[in-house]
């Protein structure tokens, strides 16, 4: 994606999973028609706002093969996208709604807010429809549990449609800081 706001809904049965994308995502937003699928499924698109697409084709691929630094590129904003994901699974999984919107609103603020004198303004206009399918809730839940944070002065409404998240992120209110250690993976050649 070059430019715009994509939601990409996955239904199975009757609840629906979102999934927001912006500029920098890489996708596909075709079936893959040799893929065995054993799980009934509908996968829907919706443009939030005007969006631009760079098709990257076998012709392109062919011409691109001269340069290994745009397909490690590609190869990284696969990496990011499914890290998010995985972020957005494990938010799915908080057992409120409001802490779930909550962590979510500031998972958002990451990528698309900008830090503010009174707070991090999220400048993004999602239907309460979309926010539900993200934290793995119904619309009338979330609508209650935004309700509650507003109450709480943990978020406020802005004119515009977007969030103004207030406060500290939930992580830096409720865990002691823990020493992180890193492993590092050696590279073998077969």
């Amino acid at each position: 994606m070059l430019d715009g706001l994509l939601v990409r809904e996955a239904i199975v049965g009757d609840h629906p999973c979102a999934e927001l994308l912006g500029p920098g995502d890489l996708l596909r937003a075709w079936e893959d028609r040799d893929a065995e699928v054993l799980l009934p499924r509908t996968v829907e698109w919706s443009a939030l706002s005007t969006v631009r697409l760079a098709v990257i084709d076998q012709a392109l691929a062919v011409r691109a093969a001269q340069w290994p630094e745009i397909f490690a590129s590609l190869v990284e904003r696969a990496a990011r996208r499914a890290e998010r994901l995985v972020v957005m699974q494990a938010i799915a999984h908080l057992t409120r709604v409001d802490d779930r919107l909550l962590a979510l609103l500031w998972c958002l603020a990451e990528r698309w807010g900008r830090v503010a004198p009174n707070g991090v303004v999220v400048s993004l206009r999602l239907p309460h429809r979309t926010l539900a399918g993200m934290v793995g809730a119904r619309r009338p839940s979330v609508t209650t549990a935004l309700g509650q944070l507003i109450s709480r002065g943990e978020v406020e409404r802005r004119p515009d449609g977007g969030w103004l998240l207030l406060g500290d992120p939930p992580e830096a209110r409720q865990r002691p800081v823990v020493e992180r250690t890193s492993v590092a993976f050696e590279r073998h050649s077969a």
